[in-house]
């Protein structure tokens, strides 16, 4: 069809040839296999010029539509193949929706608009679990290590902070020791929706001196919270929880050196597709305005 419309336009086989980019003869081959393939001749030919016949007139209004539906579609590929197009399921934990996924989501925006984005508030291991099975093209998780399958990004590295109702003895002090808390109630996450975190502030609480009294089960962050504020039980938590906007409780930076906890982007290399590509981009990115 690229060689018929050139023709067309250019009235000449000599013309339509330099435009093309190829022989004289090649030009004049297609047209002849062209017409035999439709069973119709195109063209009236002069020694000096070509001009459309009524069929080759139809024909080419048909090309023009084609061609420039196929450019569509060439850009259109491209634009997939670039992660600037395509579906974006992601997974977040509670607490990263407050800060670090919108400042992501922003940034991804910015690059792609194009790409169609649901979330999905999800623990560490649900999401885990998803991306292996490819229901989600990415999660934002947290302190998961590296295992077969799954691929891990660190986008921060956060302190743990305790977080006490407002009426708590030391609710306004500027820090605290863990030790301080050993024996109280501790509000926290059931073990099997993140055992690695989990282990991770148990282990912490107690290389401080801190010994649980008693442990609270909350399945998500807005429910422990809650049962903070009403004074049944104090915690440690990651400092994006005061977020919240809670004024019932209280967070308090921790003293002694209590290590960190990572909050990250992972992803399955088996399911890793270009706008994966793009959102691991935005997430670097991001990550000097997130302070990380």
């Amino acid at each position: 069809m690229e060689y018929f419309v050139a023709v067309a336009e250019e009235r000449q086989f000599s013309k339509a040839a330099v435009r093309l980019g190829v022989g004289q003869s090649t030009v004049s081959e297609q047209i002849r296999s062209l017409e035999q393939q439709l069973g119709a001749e195109l063209f009236l030919r002069t020694s000096r010029s070509v001009t459309l016949t009524p069929a080759g007139v139809a024909f080419l209004a048909g090309c023009r539509k084609i061609l420039a539906e196929l450019g569509h579609l060439q850009q259109t590929v491209l634009a997939h193949a670039r992660g600037e197009l395509g579906r974006l399921r992601i997974g977040a934990v509670g607490p990263a929706l407050t800060g670090v996924v919108p400042t992501v989501l922003r940034r991804l925006t910015k690059l792609s608009p194009g790409i169609n984005v649901t979330l999905q508030t999800m623990g560490t291991e649900r999401q885990v679990r998803a991306l292996a099975q490819g229901d989600l093209e990415a999660g934002f998780v947290r302190a998961v290590s590296r295992r077969p399958g799954l691929r891990v990004e660190t986008i921060a590295d956060e302190p743990l902070w305790a977080v006490l109702p407002r009426a708590h003895p030391l609710a306004g002090d500027d820090s605290v020791d863990l030790a301080d808390l050993s024996g109280e109630t501790f509000v926290f996450w059931p073990r099997d929706a993140n055992p690695a975190f989990y282990d991770q502030i148990i282990a912490a609480c107690h290389q401080h001196d801190c010994i649980p009294g008693h442990l609270v089960e909350g399945t998500d962050m807005q429910t422990q919270l809650a049962f903070i504020g009403a004074g049944m039980g104090v915690s440690v938590q990651p400092a994006s929880f005061r977020d919240a906007g809670r004024t019932d409780l209280v967070f308090v930076p921790l003293r002694g050196g209590v290590r960190t906890v990572a909050l990250q982007l992972a992803w399955s290399p088996e399911f890793e597709t270009p706008v994966v590509r793009t959102l691991l981009h935005a997430v670097r990115l991001s990550k000097t305005e997130l302070g990380a």
